[in-house]
């Protein structure tokens, strides 16, 4: 079971969070809503592989990577919808949090991943 860093409570009202710390290993630390230098991080995962963020997304229906800016995710009625591209907003989050760890840890330089 993965350790939360967050504030009490939070385990027992978040779903994602829930799966997270049940489905993780003991050494894995799990941070929810995180900010670093100016990019919303919906959640870390510590681990010693390396540094994971994850972007959950809830869309209904089908979504379509057009290989351009928006996605477009048709909901359950068929209406499609334009969604900023979530690989765009993976990679800005990953140099925000590289730019962290040159910053302030710069002896410590572990990989770090972007999950969609």
């Amino acid at each position: 079971m993965a350790i939360v860093v967050a504030e009490p409570g939070t385990v027992e009202t978040d779903p994602i969070l829930m799966a997270l710390v049940d489905g993780l290993p003991d050494d894995d630390y799990v941070l929810p809503a995180v900010s670093v230098y100016g990019q919303e991080l919906g959640w870390l995962v510590i681990a010693p592989t390396g540094i994971y963020h994850l972007d959950i997304r809830d869309w209904p229906g089908a979504v379509w990577d057009r290989g351009v800016e928006p996605w477009l995710v048709e909901d359950d009625e068929g209406a499609q919808h334009p969604e900023p591209s979530p690989t765009a907003l993976l990679g800005n989050a990953r140099e925000a949090i590289s730019s962290f760890l040159a910053d302030e840890l710069p002896d410590i330089k572990p990989p770090v991943y972007g999950l969609l």
